[in-house]
């Protein structure tokens, strides 16, 4: 029997920034080397979860696009949000 994974590459999903900083809350409560996590390896972190989610459950945990970074890929929003590049970084800087 051949399982059928859902197409998801070109499957638009709403960017849910509420459930992002949620994520970011976990992954950051989780570390247990420093409290003060680099920003980079947190955007790391959450894309491997965003992509396991898609694989796992066909939806993503952020709802963000992937793009493509000298360093790797990471969350499009997510990094502009965290860099205050984005209109909606008021809702983060109180964190």
């Amino acid at each position: 029997m051949r399982i059928r994974r859902k197409r998801t590459e070109n499957m638009p999903f709403r960017f849910d920034s509420e459930k992002t900083l949620q994520a970011i809350g976990v992954l950051l409560s989780q570390s247990m080397e420093n409290k003060r996590d680099n920003y980079m390896r947190i955007l790391k972190l959450l894309y491997i979860a965003d992509r396991r989610s898609i694989e796992e459950t066909g939806r993503p945990i952020t709802g963000d696009s992937f793009v493509a970074m000298k360093r790797g890929p990471v969350l499009s929003r997510t990094y502009n949000i965290i860099k205050e590049e984005d209109s909606k970084s008021e809702m983060w800087s109180r964190y």
